[in-house]
């Protein structure tokens, strides 16, 4: 490999693992517009609200009663697809703090976040919640 190809590389590299790397993107996929456009068809808007609040209820009543981030903390574990280290940078905290954190969401909303169903639930949640205080 020449050296300009290994310098590309590396920075290609750099650009993927920065914080930057992980915040939600303008465009989205057909998989995404595709749910986001089911939500939005959905005309029982009262669903989807207790929907996120049977889902975030726990999560969004110990934010505000603690002053914590932990709605903070998951959106940023999304946008940057579960990844722990780019999920602390985007957040500025140490990655044990985030593990903390993670910890914590485990224990107040009763859940296991290693579980596929119920990161999807919780993705879905905030998702509905963003385009709900969008409409």
């Amino acid at each position: 490999m020449s050296a300009h190809g290994a310098s590309a590389t590396a920075t290609r590299r750099k650009r993927s693992n920065s914080p930057a790397a992980c915040r939600p993107r303008r465009r989205c996929s057909s998989a995404t517009s595709a749910y986001i456009r089911l939500i939005l068809n959905l005309s029982d808007r009262e669903m989807l609200a207790q929907f996120c609040q049977t889902t975030l209820g726990t999560l969004l009543d110990y934010d505000q009663r603690q002053n914590a981030d932990l709605i903070k903390t998951l959106e940023a574990f999304f946008n940057c697809h579960g990844n722990l280290s780019q999920t602390a940078e985007q957040l500025i905290v140490h990655r044990n703090t985030l593990l903390y954190r993670m910890n914590r969401i485990n224990e107040i909303a009763s859940i296991d976040l290693d579980r596929p169903e119920t990161r999807l639930a919780l993705h879905l949640a905030l998702t509905i919640r963003r385009l709900l205080s969008l409409s």
